[in-house]
């Protein structure tokens, strides 16, 4: 029941989000918004709906942290049951940002 009751609070949160950031601002990205700058997530939307139609290639040129960013926000989530609760798993996680934010500056700069 509390994986639930979690589950519903981020969906509840994302959902907030996605409403301010659509209709209050007319944008699709807060840091773009505000910055001018793409954030390091930019193109990861399109490249997981690319990489459910089975276009790869497309997906890897939008974004290519997508299915690790994926696999790692999915592990942070359920990190407190036992089966995803060891050291390689936080391992994973935090070497998948760092990564992520290096390739954010490679691409960026």
């Amino acid at each position: 029941m509390k994986i639930i009751k979690l589950h519903a609070k981020i969906a509840f949160i994302i959902i907030l989000y996605y409403l301010f950031v659509f209709i209050m601002l007319d944008d699709t990205c807060l840091i773009k918004h505000f910055t001018g700058v793409n954030c390091p997530t930019c193109g990861m939307s399109r490249s997981l709906f690319a990489l459910l139609n089975f276009d790869i290639a497309t997906s890897i040129q939008l974004n290519l942290f997508t299915v690790p960013t994926f696999i790692a926000v999915l592990l942070a989530i359920h990190q407190h049951l036992p089966i995803f609760s060891n050291k390689y798993v936080s391992i994973y996680i935090y070497s998948t940002l760092v990564f992520m934010f290096i390739y954010y500056l490679l691409r960026t700069f």
